[in-house]
């Protein structure tokens, strides 16, 4: 499981990687989904007065186009 300590920011030359496109929502795509579901829960556990709204997978290191977004 992914927590906050694995979302990279800048100056991180990832982020300006381009990430591949899904098509199939594998297993790994799926694990993919749980792992960056988990960093952002642990990331808004570890802040107060914050709110975790999104999550895009580039932002723990996978180059996949894909995002968590936040619908409560």
């Amino acid at each position: 499981m992914a927590t906050k300590n694995d979302i990279i920011t800048l100056p991180n030359p990832h982020l300006r990687e381009r990430s591949r496109k899904v098509g199939i929502a594998s297993p790994e795509i799926k694990a993919l989904i749980a792992d960056m579901e988990s960093a952002t829960l642990d990331w808004e556990d570890s802040r107060e007065h914050e709110v975790g709204v999104a999550l895009a997978a580039v932002q723990i290191d996978k180059l996949y186009r894909v995002v968590v977004i936040r619908n409560d």
